[in-house]
C-alpha cells in the first residue's frame, strides 16, 4: 500500500461517524381526496410533494383522502413556499403511469404549533375500476 493509502485510512478511521441531521424546524401540511373522472374516490393512489421541502409520500386511504406533511428548516426565510402536490396511478395496463397535480400555498409553522392545513383535490383522467 502506497503512503498516501495508509494517510487515507489513518484519516477514516480518525473521524467520527455522522449524526443523524436534527428534525426540520418548521411544517406544512396538505390534506385532499383524488377522485376518478366522474368524481369517485380512488384508493392507493400515490400522493407527494416533489419540491424543495422535505415530505412523506403517501397512499390514498379507501376514500381517496391523503394527508401530506412537508418539513423544512426555516431559518429567516419566508414561512410560505408554492409547491406541487402530485397524485399518481401507476402499473395500470399496459404499463402506463396517470398523474395530475395541484399547486398549493404551503404555510410552514414552527413544529411546536398547531399546523395551517391547506385543503385540496385532484382529479384523475381515469374511470372507476
Amino acid at each position: 500500500m502506497k503512503w498516501y493509502g495508509a494517510a487515507l485510512l489513518a484519516l477514516v478511521a480518525a473521524c467520527e461517524p455522522p449524526g443523524e441531521f436534527p428534525d426540520p424546524s418548521h411544517q406544512a401540511v396538505v390534506t385532499g381526496v383524488v377522485t376518478d373522472s366522474i368524481d369517485h374516490p380512488l384508493a392507493g393512489i400515490w400522493t407527494d410533494i416533489p419540491s424543495s421541502a422535505r415530505g412523506a409520500v403517501v397512499q390514498t386511504d379507501h376514500l381517496g383522502r391523503f394527508t401530506l406533511i412537508a418539513r423544512r428548516d426555516i431559518g429567516t426565510g419566508p414561512d410560505t413556499m408554492t409547491a406541487w402536490v402530485r397524485a399518481a396511478q401507476a402499473n395500470l395496463p399496459p404499463a402506463q403511469v396517470i398523474k395530475d397535480s395541484v399547486q398549493v400555498l404551503l404555510h410552514f409553522r414552527p413544529t411546536s404549533e398547531d399546523p395551517v392545513i391547506v385543503a385540496t383535490a385532484i382529479r384523475l383522467p381515469v374511470a372507476a375500476p
